[in-house]
């Protein structure tokens, strides 16, 4: 059987593989883009990706007493901040290959100030002294507090990548340096222990970009449309700008989980596994119901994750108020955090798919290619229409 690059390289003598086909390939699949490679360099850095086998069906290791069994492959997908640190922990059926759809297990979103025991506030802000030792002990905690802890060991962590700026800022502002700090310390706590333990500590890490991420959901029909792709116009595609990228994600995952408190099962990429859910009482419609009829879809997020720990707990009333106190105190109870560690997790999950998709393809039909990619650009396309039109 010949290998991948060679068959890609034929591809391109019969002038099969252009530079837009390899750019859909590295699209579909988050592989990084360089626009400085030469043509041969990109499709080797595509055949070495596509050939690498997906890890959701040759995991680094079999954890028994997981609370799920062997079958499940765990992610843990993190958004990174001090004050607004977002997790989300989804495992996907090893036995249903790509046919089955990613499960959220765990969802949740903290300050890790409050959350810490090892670190002490100082002063009446409840700040956190800008020390080594400090980070260091948050670091460790978040390690085995809840990165390893009360028997679970995921086979992947991602965590998303942090930005230097923002805005256009020329200055790098002190909450995103404390943040990028805080992530050094975990890949490297993080790496030091797989060195002093394989067997224990055997987690993929892969540090996940909020441009690859970002592109994916919300910018796919333009890109797609910019690299000479023929999109079918009566497919709607959300204006490209930064303004609108975070409403968007946060649409795109408000609506999925609306449809699924709704049982839509059809319009939602992912499943819910949790017992509130399951448990129909007559409080929990009405508590779920209030949830639904939040105007904020930040804050419905961010109720909707209270209510997976706290299925009885309240909602504040003033959801929907119009008070500019009320609005200002619920700003900080937002959901964009929640939203992309989730969306991060799922872009991995979909890329694995296609990856596996585009494989399978050069191995047996390589003609088939383009057909292959367009089918596979033209279903994604019509997801994310399904789920920013649903609600």
């Amino acid at each position: 059987m010949k290998s991948i690059s060679d068959t890609l390289k034929q591809l391109a003598l019969q002038k099969k593989l252009t530079n837009n086909v390899l750019m859909s390939i590295c699209r579909n699949c988050g592989f990084q883009i360089s626009t400085a490679a030469s043509k041969a360099r990109l499709i080797e850095n595509v055949a070495s990706s596509l050939e690498t086998k997906s890890l959701i069906f040759n995991p680094l290791k079999s954890v028994k007493n997981n609370g799920h069994g062997d079958d499940n492959f765990k992610i843990l997908s993190i958004d990174m901040g001090i004050k607004h640190f977002a997790y989300c922990k989804i495992s996907i059926k090893k036995s249903q290959s790509f046919k089955g759809k990613p499960v959220i297990d765990e969802w949740n979103k903290m300050n890790l100030i409050n959350w810490s025991s090892s670190v002490i506030p100082s002063g009446a802000t409840g700040t956190l002294e800008f020390t080594p030792l400090n980070y260091s002990k948050l670091s460790n905690e978040l390690i085995f507090e809840l990165i390893y802890s009360n028997g679970y060991n995921p086979d992947l962590i991602l965590i998303e990548r942090q930005r230097f700026r923002t805005m256009g800022n020329s200055n790098v502002l002190e909450n995103i340096l404390k943040s990028n700090i805080l992530e050094n310390m975990l890949f490297s706590s993080l790496t030091t222990l797989n060195r002093y333990d394989s067997t224990k500590f055997q987690s993929l890490l892969v540090s996940s970009s909020p441009l690859t991420m970002t592109n994916y959901w919300v910018n796919y029909k333009t890109m797609a449309v910019n690299n000479g792709k023929k999109i079918d116009e009566n497919i709607n595609s959300p204006p490209n700008n930064a303004e609108n990228s975070k409403k968007i994600r946060i649409k795109l995952v408000s609506n999925w989980i609306t449809n699924n408190i709704n049982k839509d099962f059809d319009r939602t990429p992912i499943t819910l596994n949790n017992k509130n859910l399951e448990k129909e009482t007559a409080t929990s419609n009405i508590h779920l119901q209030k949830i639904l009829d939040i105007k904020s879809d930040s804050r419905k997020l961010y109720e909707f994750m209270n209510f997976l720990k706290k299925p009885h707990s309240s909602i504040t009333n003033a959801s929907n108020s119009n008070s500019r106190v009320v609005q200002k105190l619920l700003e900080k109870e937002k959901g964009d955090d929640l939203a992309d560690c989730l969306l991060h997790g799922l872009s991995w999950f979909n890329f694995e798919k296609n990856k596996d998709t585009i494989y399978k393809t050069l191995t047996g039909d390589p003609a088939s290619l383009i057909e292959v990619l367009n089918q596979i650009e033209k279903t994604h396309l019509r997801e994310i229409e399904l789920s920013l039109l649903s609600n």
